[in-house]
């Protein structure tokens, strides 16, 4: 028994082999449950602007678990709230701390930042703990927001951006509403039911209305004029709540509202349904529309547990209509998904990738212009996650680069294409998913995004002809440099994720590559672009669309070939499979503790083969800022891909970038590929403190104009 150096309590089994003394087993004792640590920052501005580094160790804790109450305000309710916040979601659902696995609830009261007055008016879930200003943890609702962040971080996992950020932040409103209204404590007078921050400092008040949110300027339903369409405030997160709000004020209470009435529910059937729509049925890419079709599927699924009845789920019915979650948004509205098939057909797959799996090998970047190939699996990217997805947990990202004007940056140019070319029969599509957010003003459209296709893996030309349905946005600005300026694109803003359709009749029978390219301009980035489950597939059945003539392959630009490496090679038959890295460079963060590079063949080997890999140039030191960059892979018959992991030294220095190039080399049943070295840029985070690159960080409880 004993502490861990962090000061959390130990108490370790251990079960040793008699004669060998191997361990055969060994776990720690002490039970997860309830654990609330509590620092406090005593109003002092933060030197470093890390508000981690203020509460990790024991040695900055002001108040642990079972400890008698500090006599602080900040402190004590801080800890009081945390746990009543636990005992709702661990009674209710049976969820032990906010990641369901007992991970300690972490509070850090009186913070103050660099960048804004001192005391910090305002609260926030930066993926790690919750940190409050000055009076911040005297409102329930508020800490019960801040927690509920942190629940959907580890349930739904919503994006903070557009739809998906405003339900983000509406389920923390809903959540530290119902547990404000049940908890016993604090303001819960008739007259601020409903209300965000009634126990707030008095110089801050009520910042939420849920039962009418226009009364804050926020919108009550899609449709209202209210409804934020800008990039503000990442899409209006903190505004556009105001429409899921105005549902679960509805399903509780009832009544009447645009068209419809409705019978009240009560807040502990509101809360199992809300909790069920997070926790099982939303992913991280959800819009209003699936928060609809979630919230009826919740309460059918739930029909016979917790006092709820068939009879409900037709009230919940009402409150999407009433709210028009359907409708995409008037002030910001996002197209119509392409179909996959008509009604009635059947879809037949011939290729399929819902961009789950990052070791599948199915993906290649290419740097062809500019500092950086920015594409990345979203699970893993050098400024942390960036999971925005229409299915499953994962997505492929590409970055939008740039620079300031007075730091420019090179124009980029940088590619993702598929590694094996897709056979395509007579009548076939290809559909995918994607969101997107590039450099635009009002005076002009300086980056974009354009999908191409090859049928040799050099020589590319534009798909644009090819789209069939939701095909480019707009033209990229000619001006400043962008390789792809005065091509038409995908540019702007999507505000959300849709689905483009792109008619494959005149490839049929040919073998072919695609890739999506961004190209940038040298000033400011944007969201990049985020794209998901892709498919080339026909339809059969019921007469419907089918790809018939439609453009012919080569219209619009003739293919032209790339500069840089291809980003893929295909082995000709009865000749070894070829070798390469799925990238020409990778970026990481000291922090992020290790970088994965992909290394795969251009088809499957008959016979073990293998290849070897070694540091080579670089201002990196061995053992210093890398381990790992040497060895052998081994690859088995049938497999295409393997992983090379190479782990980063987090150190203290404050120093300049450092790069490394790995290499491929002495190729064993095979013949090297075009891309054989890959360089990894490490990005010292030491000016800064820690880095955020690990976790997701929510704008403040309190919208700022």
């Amino acid at each position: 028994s004993g502490t861990a150096p962090n000061g959390d309590p130990v108490r370790e089994l251990v079960l040793a082999n008699a004669q060998s003394g191997a361990i055969a087993l060994h776990f720690n004792q002490a039970a997860a449950g309830k654990q609330r640590l509590i620092c406090d920052a005593k109003n002092q501005v933060d030197s470093d602007n890390n508000p981690n580094t203020n509460c990790d160790d024991a040695g900055e804790r002001v108040r642990s678990e079972g400890q008698a109450a500090s006599g602080n305000a900040d402190i004590d309710l801080a800890y009081d709230y945390s746990g009543i916040t636990y005992d709702f979601f661990q009674s209710r659902f049976g969820r032990d701390s906010i990641d369901g696995k007992g991970t300690p609830l972490i509070s850090l009261v009186r913070y103050c930042t660099p960048t804004a007055t001192c005391p910090y008016q305002n609260a926030f879930w930066n993926g790690r703990q919750m940190t409050y200003g000055a009076g911040f943890a005297s409102a329930d609702d508020v800490v019960a927001h801040e927690l509920t962040h942190a629940v959907t971080q580890f349930s739904s996992n919503l994006f903070y951006y557009y739809q998906s950020g405003a339900i983000n932040e509406a389920l923390s409103d809903v959540f530290g509403e119902i547990i404000d209204l049940t908890d016993n404590r604090g303001n819960d007078a008739a007259g601020v039911r409903w209300q965000l921050g009634e126990d707030l400092p008095a110089e801050i008040g009520v910042i939420r209305d849920m039962r009418d949110p226009t009364l804050f300027g926020d919108p009550d339903r899609t449709g209202s004029s209210l409804y934020k369409g800008d990039a503000l405030d990442n899409g209006g997160v903190h505004s556009n709540s105001g429409v899921a709000n105005k549902a679960a004020f509805l399903m509780a209470d009832g009544g009447s509202f645009n068209g419809q009435t409705i019978s009240a529910l009560g807040l502990e059937k509101t809360a199992q349904i809300f909790y069920r729509v997070n926790n099982a049925l939303l992913t991280s890419g959800g819009d209003y529309q699936d928060l609809g079709d979630a919230l009826g599927a919740a309460c059918q699924s739930l029909v016979g547990s917790n006092g709820i009845v068939a009879a409900n789920c037709a009230e919940v019915s009402k409150v999407v209509l009433a709210t028009q979650m359907g409708a995409t948004p008037t002030n910001a509205a996002v197209p119509a998904d392409a179909p996959i098939c008509a009604s009635g057909q059947t879809r037949s797959d011939v290729f399929y990738d819902d961009m789950e799996n990052p070791q599948s090998g199915r993906w290649a970047s290419t740097l062809l212009a500019g500092p950086l190939a920015a594409w990345y699996y979203g699970s893993s990217t050098p400024i942390g996650p960036q999971i925005y997805a229409t299915s499953g947990k994962n997505n492929l990202w590409g970055a939008n680069i740039g620079g300031s004007p007075s730091q420019p940056a090179a124009p980029g140019d940088y590619a993702l294409a598929l590694t094996l070319p897709v056979a395509v029969p007579a009548n076939a599509f290809l559909h995918f998913r994607h969101a997107y957010g590039f450099d635009s003003d009002e005076d002009g459209t300086y980056d974009g995004g354009v999908l191409e296709y090859s049928l040799n893996g050099v020589a590319w030309a534009d798909a644009g002809p090819l789209f069939s349905e939701n095909g480019y946005s707009g033209t990229i600005a000619a001006q400043g440099g962008n390789p792809l300026g005065g091509r038409s694109g995908f540019v702007g803003a999507s505000k959300g994720y849709y689905a483009s359709r792109l008619n494959l009749g005149t490839l049929a029978g040919k073998s072919v590559l695609f890739r999506f390219r961004i190209g940038t301009d040298p000033l400011f980035t944007g969201d990049g672009w985020f794209i998901d489950d892709l498919r080339v597939y026909t339809c059969g059945g019921v007469a419907g669309p089918t790809a018939t003539t439609g453009p012919t392959a080569t219209s619009g630009p003739a293919p032209t070939a790339t500069s840089g490496p291809a980003p893929t090679a295909t082995a000709l038959p009865g000749t070894v499979p070829l070798v390469m890295f799925s990238t020409s460079g990778e970026s990481v963060s000291e922090s992020m503790g290790s970088v994965l590079l992909t290394v795969y063949l251009s088809r499957p080997a008959a016979q073990p083969v293998s290849v070897a890999y070694s540091a080579g140039s670089g201002t990196a030191s061995d053992a210093s800022d890398y381990t790992g960059a040497s060895g052998t892979l081994a690859f088995a018959p049938g497999e295409t891909s393997k992983m090379i992991t190479v782990a980063i030294v987090n150190d203290r220095a404050n120093e300049p970038n450092e790069t490394l190039a790995i290499t491929l080399s002495a190729p064993n049943g095979l013949a090297l590929g075009p891309t054989t070295s890959a360089t990894i840029v490490i990005l010292d985070d030491d000016l800064t403190g820690a880095s955020a690159a690990s976790y997701r960080v929510y704008l403040p409880v309190i919208r700022k104009p």
